[in-house]
């Protein structure tokens, strides 16, 4: 594959259909954020979930175990709801690739390229046998957002 310019990367950007996005997150001036592994860029609906959650709390004090909106004593609960439908589709990913079980978060890169498909990323094995699992990934995934045309 041959070497992609500015120019290519900033019509990608402009055509890409997840741009809008962007503005949804706190993004600091003067930076191109590509840490793909960690908890990202705050986005906006959440900074302003968190200051809701602590005008209830400093409102409602321990009332906001009931009184609060969402109530606190069922968040638990709720939260299990919804990540019970991720974890099953982990589970069932693993059965049909079972080969993905040895792959752990954070587990270093053994090799990355470029593809016609995007990235190509080779992580290895921790244990050294049974060769490599290689996956391919839109570079976008990687980048969280890829490369922006205004920075």
């Amino acid at each position: 594959m041959g070497m992609h310019t500015l120019a290519d990367a900033q019509a990608r950007d402009r055509a890409d259909a997840l741009r809008g996005y962007r503005d949804r997150f706190h993004v600091p001036e003067g930076q191109i954020y590509l840490d793909g592994n960690s908890l990202g860029l705050l986005t906006r609906d959440a900074a302003a979930e968190v200051q809701r959650a602590l005008l209830q709390w400093q409102t409602l004090g321990i009332g906001g175990w009931l009184d609060a909106d969402p109530p606190w004593f069922t968040l638990g609960e709720e939260l299990g709801a919804l990540v019970a439908p991720l974890r099953a589709a982990w589970l069932a990913a693993c059965a049909r690739a079972p080969q993905r079980l040895s792959i752990q978060w954070g587990q270093p890169v053994a090799g990355m390229r470029t593809t016609g498909a995007g990235v190509e990323i080779d992580v290895g094995r921790a244990d050294g046998e049974g060769g490599s699992l290689v996956e391919t990934h839109d570079l976008a995934v990687i980048a969280e957002g890829g490369v922006f045309a205004d920075q």
